[in-house]
């Protein structure tokens, strides 16, 4: 898989995107504030026994309890000498009154359902398997993009061509960590391969990650989208912030603004803008003129005050 060698932003301008800028931080976003509810939702497909897969979600449960007490335990600095007993005895106890499969072979008896019995019960099975699926990949995605002159994307994510679009050049070491997003592959999930990546398969482990965060609708293709995944929220970049373009209705205050602001960086970043081409629905990118606009601003209303009066001062 060959990475491009720069990955592109889109952004408005408000304060959050100016505050990522200048801390040169990254906002990894909650999969579930998506604006695609099918993205990052994949299918399950039951291709086990039932048995199989219920000791699977027997296991996949503790682990996740393990994994939160341990968490919470760490936070609190508890290091008490019963500490991994006490934790996995609540693990435990959690999954088992989590899972509840006494209770959903119970209900899909239920004669008011529409496929009582063993398919409603399988049906339970592979909804409980998606929670847990979805609660191992509890990741947040940065969106990247491999164009930055993509006018649906201006619109959508570019604050309609007022905002900016922000170029990151890829480390080496990142590139490893970057998920190429398909807009062929199913949704579908194998429990089989699921059990396989909770048993330490890391070619499983590969694929159902690629799968919950690497697959979109065909109809999204034109975002040729690249994805980070780290943990939620703002985050130090890993990637080097190269360039800021400029949607073509960008106020002229705010291009300046954000040349202001990067002036004495430490590494310099280049400005471009977009442009309009002929009679096309095209956009182009093009060098911007900072020169030029350092001419007009910052701006100072009075000063006009000042010119007049000279002129008085003269003309008396």
């Amino acid at each position: 898989m060959r990475v491009p060698p720069r990955l592109y932003k889109y952004r408005q301008v408000d304060l959050r995107t100016i505050n990522v800028l200048v801390c040169d931080e990254l906002r990894y976003s909650d999969p579930l504030a998506f604006n695609d509810p099918l993205d990052t939702n994949p299918l399950i497909e039951i291709d086990l026994p039932s048995e199989e897969i219920e000791n699977l979600l027997a296991l996949m449960a503790r682990k996740r309890h393990e994994d939160e007490l341990t968490a919470a335990a760490s936070r609190l600095k508890y290091r008490g000498p019963k500490t991994a007993e006490h934790i996995a005895r609540q693990a435990l106890s959690a999954a088992s009154a989590d899972l509840r499969l006494k209770e959903l072979q119970y209900l899909a008896t239920d004669p008011d359902l529409p496929d009582v019995g063993t398919h409603a019960y399988l049906r339970s099975l592979r909804d409980l398997l998606l929670r847990e699926v979805l609660a191992l990949h509890r990741h947040g995605v940065v969106s990247l993009s491999k164009k930055n002159d993509c006018p649906l994307m201006w619109s959508h994510y570019g604050g309609e061509h007022q905002g900016i679009c922000v170029g990151y050049e890829v480390p080496p070491e990142v590139c490893r960590a970057l998920l190429k997003v398909s807009y062929t592959k199913p949704r579908l999930v194998p429990a089989s391969l699921v059990k396989r990546a909770v048993f330490g398969c890391e070619v499983a482990q590969r694929e159902l990650r690629e799968t919950v965060f690497g697959v979109k609708a065909r109809c999204w293709r034109y975002e040729q989208e690249w994805r980070l995944l780290g943990e939620k929220g703002n985050q130090r970049s890993v990637l080097e912030l190269a360039d800021i373009t400029f949607g073509i209705r960008c106020p002229d205050a705010v291009r300046h603004a954000l040349v202001s602001a990067f002036a004495t960086r430490a590494r310099p970043i280049d400005f471009f803008e977009m442009c309009e081409v002929g009679d096309a629905f095209d956009l182009r990118r093009v060098e911007m003129d900072i020169e030029e606009l350092a001419r007009h601003y910052p701006m100072r209303g009075r000063d006009v005050d000042d010119i007049l009066a000279a002129f008085d001062d003269i003309t008396e």
